[in-house]
């Protein structure tokens, strides 16, 4: 693919609706002394897709449908799990730990 740096983007506006934007009232967690990552997971639809005719390649553009964090440790724990094994299943060779993981 020539002249196009990268065949996806995610439009950054969340859902305005909170029945779909669990991170609405959450933005405290991202404004501590100490920021914490937190644990998610998110539907993603096509916004739009473009096609450069000139120079080649496709794009399309994934804005965020629904989001929702893990409020417990132990939901959070099942979406690093989760994620995890959707990783291994696309990366099927040894990934390195990530997170916790990587302190043990």
């Amino acid at each position: 693919m020539v002249g196009v740096s990268s065949p996806l983007r995610i439009y950054s506006s969340l859902p305005a609706d909170t029945q779909y934007n669990g991170l609405a009232g959450h933005a405290w967690r991202f404004l501590g002394k100490e920021p914490a990552d937190v644990w998610a997971v998110m539907q993603l639809g096509t916004k739009s897709a473009t096609r450069d005719v000139e120079m080649g390649g496709e794009t399309a553009v994934a804005r965020i449908r629904a989001v929702e964090i893990g409020l417990t440790p132990a939901y959070a724990d099942e979406l690093q799990d989760l994620m995890e094994r959707i990783r291994r299943h696309r990366l099927p060779k040894a990934t390195l730990p990530f997170g916790d993981e990587a302190d043990l």
